[in-house]
């Protein structure tokens, strides 16, 4: 199975030094799933909302069949046995700590913005509250039932090779592409469960890609909304058609050690600095008693002490321990026992700070066009802008921000029951 995945599908080179020819079937592959995208968001979310019905509650569904299939096989008990069984052990090792957190913001998707774009389409006093509590919920325990999915057939394929259940375990993408799908090919009728098994990972990344997507285009499209607002088709195909070309050097021989170098870098850095400093801005830059009095206006009540304190303290703090944390214990990555060149760890670097330079320049470019000296200047850009208003009008005439003071943590997590 690994020979077929490796060096039929990918076609792989021996590393990034050979990097190959772009191969054909993988293009027409990732020109098809990019037309899909475009024709499922090619009205936006009045599209999208159709289609999720189908893209998020399907998997749902082939997880149980493929759930029930798994557990009738040989050695499944051994598999769910190892999966359920903690090793406390390992909640010494911070590097495990490490991973958990990176794993939550790939399956929630904190700190892409498609969880903020997606909610900006809710009505103003739409409970949101209780939305991040269900979206939260949901997302550990569906990664939780899938876990029973996954090591009940792993816990078949240790059988079968008469090893234990800890040799047939891997990470990344050769569980799902290599693994799951040999186990596929030893039960009785493979073709049935190899084409609900794959159904179920196309939708999962169409559910996936969806929330990204249009988290770009919403945001071109809101940056001039008198002159592209009308334009949304041609918007969305320019953006499909430019993922696309973008995505053309995965398809190269070396294409899956490209593809490896981005993973490894962008989820290990990129996410944990923009997710600090998003907490930063929001508990002490913007004020938590500002965003208290916001969230008063959509629900008629100010967050909670318990609240307060994750926005202020807790959040910073342990963002800052992961960040520190995969500074310090940070390794290159490998790909079936390949080892990055040290060149590769300058592109892999490039690719992690490539999201974060905006952040830089948009402040540079902020500080040279407001008046004053350099720290008022700073003091300035730090406080909201005159546009910044409630959606609805009716809450406007009453609406003002205060201006920006830095206040003492326990200031900051008591609520305030004044609204301006």
């Amino acid at each position: 199975m690994y020979t077929y995945y490796g060096y039929y599908v990918l076609r792989k080179s021996n590393g990034l030094d050979d990097v190959g020819t772009i191969q054909p079937h993988l293009v027409g592959c990732l020109f098809v799933c990019w037309l899909i995208i475009f024709l499922c968001l090619i009205k936006g979310i009045k599209s999208l909302g159709k289609v999720v019905y189908v893209t998020a509650l399907l998997p749902y569904i082939l997880l149980t069949i493929l759930l029930i299939r798994g557990l009738l096989l040989p050695g499944a008990t051994d598999g769910i046995k190892f999966y359920i069984h903690p090793d406390f052990s390992k909640l010494a090792d911070y590097s495990v700590w490490i991973e958990a957190a990176l794993q939550v913001f790939f399956s929630l998707g904190a700190t892409w913005g498609s969880v903020i774009t997606m909610a900006s389409y809710n009505k103003f006093h739409n409970n949101c509250f209780r939305d991040c509590i269900i979206v939260s919920l949901a997302d550990g325990l569906t990664s939780f039932y899938s876990g029973f999915v996954i090591f009940s057939v792993v816990g078949f394929m240790a059988k079968e090779a008469n090893v234990s259940v800890a040799q047939v375990a891997t990470e990344g993408p050769g569980l799902a592409l290599v693994a799951y799908p040999e186990a596929i090919t030893k039960m009785p009728v493979p073709q049935l469960w190899a084409v609900l098994f794959f159904l179920m990972l196309f939708s999962l990344g169409l559910d996936s890609q969806f929330g990204m997507f249009e988290n770009l285009v919403a945001g071109i499209i809101d940056a001039f909304p008198n002159k592209l607002q009308r334009y949304r088709m041609f918007v969305t195909g320019g953006v499909s058609l430019l993922y696309f070309l973008l995505g053309l050097p995965l398809t190269l021989n070396g294409g899956i050690y490209i593809f490896q170098l981005m993973d490894w870098f962008t989820s290990a850095f990129c996410l944990v600095i923009t997710s600090l400093l998003e907490s930063v801005i929001i508990g002490w830059i913007y004020g938590v008693q500002r965003f208290g009095r916001d969230i008063e206006l959509m629900l008629g009540r100010q967050p909670g002490v318990i609240m307060r304190f994750c926005w202020c303290i807790s959040n910073p703090v342990i963002l800052l321990m992961v960040f520190v944390a995969t500074l310090t214990s940070y390794q290159m990555p490998t790909y079936d026992g390949y080892t990055y060149p040290a060149a590769a760890r300058g592109i892999g670097f490039l690719f992690s700070m490539l999201p974060i330079v905006p952040i830089p320049v948009i402040m540079v470019w902020e500080l040279s066009r407001t008046k004053g000296t350099l720290w008022q200047r700073f003091c300035q850009t730090l406080r909201p802008s005159k546009d910044w208003k409630p959606a609805l009008t009716d809450y406007h005439a009453d609406y003002t921000t205060d201006n920006h003071e830095f206040v003492l943590p326990l200031m900051a997590i008591i609520p305030c029951r004044e609204t301006k």
